[in-house]
């Protein structure tokens, strides 16, 4: 196997020539000159300099999830008032939520949020008809007897 051109250079026996060769070659490609206008009507005369365009910007829309919530604040207050239990399964729904954040999936995100939010409220309102029924129920039954 023939490797004349494979040869192995170390950084430490660049030579000059070959310095020169690496700058030849990472100079930037002359400008387009146009030589082909052959309508009377062109503004432009044959010996302008055209320079190629520049790539215009594209406008890709971004689902972004920052504005799905992930109720995190009302699953801890559920832990210290709606119980410990209810109060982790709320936390690790939210946890969920912000998992689903960070990764860019948008739909689950908000499925999630939505369910967090359904779970919240509903262990948020059991802890409310749990204090009613202590203070209506329990509290009168106590006092007479």
């Amino acid at each position: 196997m023939d490797n004349k051109g494979a040869d192995i250079v170390y950084p430490d026996a660049i030579s000059a020539e070959q310095i020169a060769n690496v700058n030849y070659y990472n100079q930037q490609p002359p400008a387009y000159q146009s030589t082909n206008v052959t309508s009377p009507y062109s503004p432009y005369s044959p010996n302008t300099v055209y320079y190629p365009a520049s790539a215009q910007p594209v406008l890709v829309p971004v689902y972004t999830t920052s504005n799905v919530p992930d109720f995190m604040c009302w699953s801890i207050a559920n832990i210290f008032f709606g119980g410990i239990i209810l109060g982790l399964i709320s936390v690790a729904m939210s946890i969920a939520v912000r998992n689903y954040k960070q990764s860019g999936d948008n739909n689950a995100a908000k499925g999630w949020s939505i369910a967090t939010g359904i779970w919240n409220g509903f262990v948020t309102l059991g802890t409310i008809a749990l204090i009613v029924v202590i203070i209506v129920v329990i509290i009168p039954f106590y006092r007479y007897y």
